[in-house]
């Protein structure tokens, strides 16, 4: 990955109290990620800055729409993202960090939130993504497909005799 200048967040000459950040998400900000599952989207982040003297709390507000593939019809589409994350940066000697927990240097200049914004972005993503999710029909050619495919697997069961399973179902486990 890339360091990118515009997810960069100045520390010190920033005065305790809410701060405001908003980032334009497109595809360059993808391309800057090795192996990324997405390519496309037009998504906004809101990123509120909460600085105290003990830590610093960040609430990123996704939202936006991430092109994704079906995973029924495998034809691409405008998900519709709306997300909220919390991360927490606190002061410390040795910078290391915990789940949902940064530790930093308290003399450090900056913070880069580019990989966070990325894993948000991320967890943003249902585990299965269909057109459904968008309010969106799939690709009825590819549907009917699945369908014929789906007669021709269960036509190809029944019909075999010979195969290792039915030798199983006659096993009487006592």
């Amino acid at each position: 990955m890339k360091k990118q200048d515009t997810f960069t967040l100045p520390l010190m000459g920033l005065g305790e109290g809410q701060h405001q950040f908003r980032f334009d998400i497109q595809a360059d900000f993808f391309k800057a990620f090795e192996n990324s599952k997405l390519k496309e989207g037009k998504i906004q982040v809101d990123l509120e800055m909460d600085k105290k003297a003990a830590h610093i709390d960040l609430y990123f507000k996704i939202s936006g729409e991430a092109m994704v593939a079906c995973d029924r019809c495998l034809d691409e589409f405008g998900l519709p993202l709306n997300h909220e994350e919390h991360l927490v940066l606190k002061y410390a000697e040795v910078e290391r960090e915990d789940f949902e927990v940064v530790y930093i240097r308290r003399d450090r200049d900056y913070f880069d939130v580019s990989q966070y914004v990325y894993e948000f972005i991320h967890l943003a993503l249902p585990m299965v993504v269909t057109h459904d999710l968008a309010d969106l029909d799939c690709n009825p050619d590819m549907l009917d497909a699945l369908e014929a495919n789906e007669y021709e697997q269960e036509d190809t069961e029944e019909n075999s005799s010979n195969s290792a399973w039915s030798a199983l179902k006659d096993i009487k486990l006592d």
